[in-house]
């Protein structure tokens, strides 16, 4: 019988991350997500999917001191979940892959405030500017590389973002340095060929 193995503070954790997941997909709703995230981790703040969604949904958007809090708040918790020390190594920004979809999300919000009426409004939880975003984006992506200067996808991602943002000769050394690290990625080639064009 589910009614024994899950109290009501568990469903509705499980009912609000739900929610938070529906409203991820619809552009703009991202602090209606966030409220929902914010409800799953109050009605149980042992649930290490719960915690996983809000910190991931947190760092990835650069809301560092909010993720500090909901770590601290989930190893209270559950100070023995062995997956701890990663999210700590995510949040001290030592973890290649966090950093790389930490640039990917910011990227997503410049491109939602580029795209958006009045620029910035509804689209972004933290920045006020796209340039404050954009700025963001790119740190994460060479913080990205300072770990793991092999990976292709985050020179190309890096290369995109500034291009994007204006930066054409450095995107273009970029893709170039990218390349040199990278000599069998797709996007980077791709973009050689451009570049010889």
């Amino acid at each position: 019988d589910d009614g024994d193995r899950f109290s009501p503070l568990m469903l509705e954790a499980l009912e609000a991350q739900a929610d938070a997941l529906e409203l991820l997909e619809v552009e703009g709703l991202g602090r209606h997500a966030l409220a929902a995230m914010q409800r799953a981790s109050v009605a149980d703040g042992t649930s290490p999917t719960a915690f996983a969604t809000h910190f991931t949904f947190l760092y990835t958007r650069a809301m560092d001191s909010h993720a500090a809090a909901r770590l601290a708040a989930y190893q209270l918790a559950r100070p023995a979940d062995p997956s701890l020390s990663a999210y700590h190594a995510t949040l001290q920004n030592k973890s290649a892959p966090a950093l790389l979809q930490r640039g990917r999300t910011l990227n997503a919000e410049v491109e939602m405030m580029r795209t958006s009426s009045n620029g910035v409004g509804a689209t972004s939880l933290l920045f006020t500017s796209r340039d404050e975003a954009q700025d963001a984006a790119t740190s994460a992506f060479v913080k990205s590389l300072v770990l793991d200067p092999t990976n292709g996808d985050a020179w190309h991602d890096l290369g995109t973002s500034l291009f994007f943002a204006g930066e054409m000769a450095e995107a273009e050394l970029v893709y170039a340095r990218g390349l040199q690290h990278a000599p069998s990625h797709e996007g980077l080639l791709a973009e050689a060929k451009k570049a010889r064009a």
